[in-house]
């Protein structure tokens, strides 16, 4: 595989290792990334997710991007859909005006969005926090690598590289930067 000219001018900048060129992490174009607004993952050009790609960087040496919330969490949304009990906000921030404006009473939230627009609110002494699904594991995001960018070998070489965020301790510590230490533990793998 050839060096593309943007890889040597990014090696030079300190932004790609050669190494992680050599190891073959990187695929021939830029990483494009994407973030959008959504409680602590992303807000104001930090967060979660901000972190979590910058750690990923750091140990690849590339640049790097998904959403389900579980089946049972999915079943019980399109049962409350079916059943006309849904109101959908274009916006995680206008779903937080609403329930501050009394247009509904509850909101199904995960901790890494309520926890800071219930306190840039004002709103979290006023709300009681209801795990509906103790027994389920943690919301899952995920990274979401083209296939037709990556190699399978690239592909699980960045697998692989996501799993070691867990295992050493950098996803714990990265939430505890943004969440309780108890929602931090929840929020973790099993």
């Amino acid at each position: 595989m050839a060096t593309p000219p943007y890889a040597l001018l990014l090696a030079s900048l300190g932004l790609l290792s050669p190494s992680a060129w050599a190891a073959g992490l990187c695929p021939q174009q830029p990483i494009r990334l994407a973030f959008y607004e959504s409680g602590l993952f992303y807000y104001e050009g930090k967060g979660v997710d901000v972190d979590l790609v910058k750690e990923l960087q750091r140990r690849s040496g590339c640049m790097v991007r998904g959403v389900s919330y579980g089946v049972p969490r999915d079943k019980w949304t399109t049962q409350m859909t079916a059943a006309g009990r849904v109101q959908i906000a274009p916006t995680p921030a206008i779903a937080y005006r609403m329930l501050q404006g009394g247009r509904f009473s509850a909101l199904f939230a995960i901790p890494m969005q309520y926890e800071k627009e219930l306190k840039d609110r004002g709103l979290r002494d006023q709300m009681t926090i209801i795990d509906w699904f103790p027994q389920e594991p943690p919301t899952t995001r995920n990274l979401a690598l083209s296939r037709k960018r990556f190699t399978t070998e690239q592909l699980a070489a960045w697998n692989a590289l996501a799993k070691t965020l867990s295992s050493d301790g950098t996803m714990q510590a990265i939430l505890q930067r943004y969440l309780t230490p108890s929602e931090a533990a929840k929020a973790m793998p099993k």
